[in-house]
């Protein structure tokens, strides 16, 4: 490897880093293999995948949510009170 690439690995790990600062990824992910391994940028990564399955699961939860409060509304909005009219006169 040249001290060329040495030096743009460096930078790209710097900037990869910093980002991840200001995502507010933890610096230590403890419960992590790739931290565990000694590669503390796998486990920030490791980190940002648990986040984001997180919130693809309340996403699917509540839009689960919306579909049957939805159908419920629409089902209230359609009813139709029955006509006593007739049997009031009766």
């Amino acid at each position: 490897m040249t001290t060329h690439e040495v030096i743009e690995l460096r930078n790209f790990k710097t900037y990869t880093h910093q980002r991840m600062d200001q995502l507010d990824v933890p610096h230590e992910v403890l419960d992590s293999p790739h931290t565990a391994a000694g590669c503390r940028i796998g486990g920030r990564f490791d980190y940002l995948a648990e986040q984001i399955a997180q919130l693809k699961r309340n996403v699917a939860g509540k839009d689960v949510l919306i579909s049957l409060l939805s159908e419920r509304l629409a089902d209230f909005v359609s009813y139709k009170k029955p006509d006593n009219s007739k049997r009031a006169k009766a």
